[in-house]
């Protein structure tokens, strides 16, 4: 037969509201509840990149061309992925033009030179 799962996350002094909720708005006859679920996670790091934007038109400006960017890795160090911090793109793209996207993209790119555009790196 069908079946949907519904998950919900609260804080602890939140839950019997919550569980009132799902009972009163579904059709469920019973809530399963987990507390202190472990959690794995990967290593994460902030890594400072410079861009490569700045050119004749930009060298003689006092901008700052560098963007931070999140990278979380294995415990082996095998990178996973790659965020370039979306306030450092928007202060490179507002100085030199250039859209965000492509900004974040090359941030990453730098960062982790294995990048897929996927958003993955490998």
């Amino acid at each position: 037969r069908p079946a949907h799962t519904l998950h919900s996350l609260c804080f602890p002094e939140s839950e019997s509201a919550v569980i009132e909720l799902i009972f009163r708005h579904s059709t469920a006859l019973g809530v399963r509840i987990y507390r202190n679920v472990p959690r794995a996670i990967l290593n994460r790091s902030m890594v400072s990149v410079q861009t490569e934007f700045p050119n004749s038109l930009t060298d003689h400006c006092d901008h700052d061309f560098t963007v931070g960017v999140k990278v979380s890795s294995f415990q082996n160090g095998e990178v996973v992925s790659a965020k370039a911090e979306f306030e450092d793109c928007k202060r490179v793209s507002m100085a030199t033009g250039v859209p965000i996207q492509v900004v974040a993209h090359q941030a990453v790119r730098n960062a982790a030179p294995g990048r897929r555009e996927t958003g993955r790196l490998g």
